[in-house]
């Protein structure tokens, strides 16, 4: 066995990143990175990190596509483009962990990096960082909510490399079943659901009121319950892959979808192992079950401001409660030492995004012909637009009505505010609840792919709003936007044979692709074997599964079938394992009947 060399470097800060365009990394990895052993010690050092954790009663964190892959590629990078050994945290392209994330889509904080510079066993890696004052801090840093984890290791002389990278997505709470065990035999499991924190933020999620939860994306009978972060589960029956979907809202009515992935059974095989199980971000989104007699649509991830959260800057106001405001609070500017006005400015709105905000207001008198409210939005110091509404534009008083206005926010970094202001003219009480942000009205369909703004989609809730782009307009409603994943019906088969006689012949395993919450995809998909004593005969939704023993000796033999149902789709592609057992001579035995008196 090769010697193991443990060196450890600290990184001790997190960094926010801003996006910026990705560059070109050096090379690529290659795929012994990905490995499936190497791949199974990723995940059992997750796991091992979330146990380690819990003993400080600390919340566990989910494994992240984008992080693993920016620490495989460093991995890789330390061994392979250095002509000396290498013990450190800059890569060859002079680029650190704050900057690997965003190169690899990860687009929440993130910089905090550990590293063993040697090919060391998840149980090492885990108690040599522990070990550590600076790895230890690192590690049961309270604030990481995701983890990535790369292994390398070189065929030639051993030499390897193992990263851990943490990180925190704000548009992500995520749920972790079982502190991210790889399998588990009993379907009774553990879920720690994380919460947000960041309600004040027009694109984000306040702290969460509800949960939903079921084993089915679209939450077929479940109900909302009170939020709690830690809850029993029982996993759907059966063996192969289950997963767990979670509704997170906030008192807003903001949503979240989250879900989290373990295998049910004792016969996982480290083929299957792949960052399928891994959470992950999009660029867009499928939407479907749309549709309205108003000609346009429009659509938001939830944006919005409560305005009880905005600032008086003169005259007369306060929060005050208000049962017909949308989260049960409004600001309310009162008549007397001239007029008065209120303003929000967020920071963090999609730049460059042709949008319409909305307005929501009433007024305790709407029969003046006279300007009673102003409302306008300014960005990069300009107006961009504004209104004023007379108290007859309201159509009835002491009842809540919304006005859009169109606005574009600045794409100048050094320009982040959005203000949005409402002045109060009038003698009339104005009472503001809340602003809501949608994208530009575009033609109404039945379904569309949404390029997400900030190419971030986490699992935000979509709202639609129709309207004919004027002076109608529907109400606020969510969008089916179940994410298309590949489901089969087995994930590993077993045949026994004598070399002439199969039990069974063939197997049948049914692949479905299911596409929004009301409605089954046509399956297009490929399916491949790495063994040439499988055969494959496609069927779709059906793969049937054959064995030719033909030169094979006795003995038990296991191949892989993979089926790959093309980009976009969740868990895909995936792998059946498929085993073989040969014996000489197959015997069968039966049973006698008995009968009872």
């Amino acid at each position: 066995m090769l010697p193991i060399k443990i060196r450890i470097y600290i990184i001790l800060l997190i960094l926010v990143m801003s996006v910026t365009a990705a560059q070109a990394l050096a090379q690529e990895p290659t795929t012994q990175s990905t490995s499936p052993e190497l791949i199974f010690n990723e995940q059992q050092t997750v796991y091992l990190t979330n146990l380690k954790r819990a003993e400080y009663g600390l919340p566990p964190l989910r494994w992240n596509r984008q992080l693993t892959e920016a620490s495989r590629w460093f991995a890789w990078d330390s061994v392979e483009n250095r002509p000396e050994e290498y013990c450190g945290h800059q890569d060859t392209n002079d680029q650190y962990p704050s900057d690997r994330a965003p190169l690899f889509g990860y687009y929440g904080s993130a910089g905090t990096e550990n590293a063993f510079c040697g090919y060391v066993t998840p149980q090492q890696a885990v108690e040599g960082w522990h070990n550590s004052d600076g790895h230890r801090q690192n590690m049961l840093d309270p604030n990481h909510r995701e983890i990535g984890l790369g292994y390398y290791r070189r065929t030639s002389d051993g030499h390897g490399y193992v990263v851990q990278m943490f990180g925190r997505d704000t548009a992500y709470p995520p749920v972790i079943i079982n502190s991210e065990a790889i399998s588990t035999t009993n379907q009774a499991v553990d879920l720690y659901i994380h919460g947000s924190d960041d309600g004040d933020k027009i694109t984000g999620r306040g702290a969460p009121t509800e949960i939903m939860i079921s084993n089915k994306p679209c939450f077929d009978d479940a109900v909302w319950e009170t939020y709690q972060p830690q809850r029993a589960w029982t996993l759907a029956s059966g063996q192969g892959w289950r997963s767990v979907y979670v509704k997170t809202r906030d008192a807003s009515g903001r949503s979240t979808l989250i879900s989290d992935t373990i295998y049910l059974g004792s016969n996982l095989f480290e083929q299957a192992l792949s960052l399928n199980q891994a959470a992950t971000r999009t660029d867009s989104i499928a939407l479907y079950d749309l549709g309205s007699n108003l000609p346009f649509m429009q659509f938001s991830l939830g944006w919005l401001i409560e305005m009880e959260k905005g600032k008086l800057w003169w005259g007369n106001g306060e929060v005050v409660t208000d049962a017909d405001a949308s989260a049960g609070q409004a600001f309310r500017l009162r008549p007397g030492d001239g007029n008065s006005f209120i303003w929000a400015v967020p920071t963090d709105y999609p730049r460059d995004v042709n949008s319409q905000a909305y307005f929501r207001l009433k007024v305790t008198d709407n029969t003046s012909s006279d300007p009673v409210v102003r409302i306008s939005i300014e960005t990069n110091g300009t107006e961009r637009d504004a209104l004023e509404l007379k108290g007859t534009d309201f159509a009835a008083s002491n009842v809540y009505q919304e006005f859009p206005l169109d606005f574009i926010q600045s794409d100048d970094p050094d320009e982040p505010f959005l203000k949005l202001q409402i002045s109060r003219l009038g003698n009339a009480t104005v009472y503001v609840d809340r602003v809501t942000a949608f994208t530009a009205p575009e033609s109404t369909q039945s379904s569309k792919i949404w390029d997400v703004p900030g190419q971030n989609y986490r699992g935000q809730t979509v709202w639609v709003r129709y309207t004919d782009n004027s002076s109608t307009f529907s109400p606020i409603t969510e969008v089916d936007s179940t994410v298309s994943d590949l489901q089969l019906s087995q994930t590993s088969i077993n045949f026994l044979g004598d070399g002439s006689q199969l039990i069974p012949d063939s197997r049948i395993v049914q692949a479905t692709v299911h596409s929004g919450c009301n409605q089954t995809a046509t399956l297009t998909a490929t399916a491949t074997s790495n063994a040439d004593w499988i055969d494959i005969v496609p069927q779709w939704p059906n793969l049937q599964i054959r064995i030719d023993p033909t030169g094979l000796s006795n003995g038990t033999h296991q191949g892989t079938v993979t089926i790959d149902a093309g980009t976009g789709i969740q868990n895909s592609p995936q792998n059946i394992q498929v085993t073989y057992t040969q014996t000489d001579v197959i015997k069968h035995t039966f049973i006698p009947i008995l009968l009872r008196p």
